[in-house]
């Protein structure tokens, strides 16, 4: 394997982690909005 394919994989990957990540936070943050008390209480 080729360094240039193995960063374009490790970019992918990150690229494709941190975008559920924004989704996932978007999504408790409309909730958050909508209904108050469905806060998560982990935080």
């Amino acid at each position: 394997m080729s360094a240039a394919t193995k960063s374009a994989q490790l970019s992918s990957f990150f690229i494709s982690t941190h975008f559920a990540g924004l989704v996932d936070m978007s999504r408790r943050w409309s909730v958050q909005k909508l209904d108050p008390r469905s806060r998560d209480t982990r935080e």
